[in-house]
């Protein structure tokens, strides 16, 4: 793992609040939505 001194990016919203899941989503965009709105 190379997470040395990069800040962790979420791979849907770019956002880098965590925490992340394994596939580098953050919380909110790992959980999943209704496809007609936004959280």
């Amino acid at each position: 793992m190379a997470t040395d001194q990069q800040p962790i990016r979420c791979t849907r919203c770019g956002d880098e609040d965590g925490p992340f899941t394994d596939e580098q989503l953050c919380e909110p965009c790992a959980r999943p939505m209704p496809l007609d709105g936004v959280a």
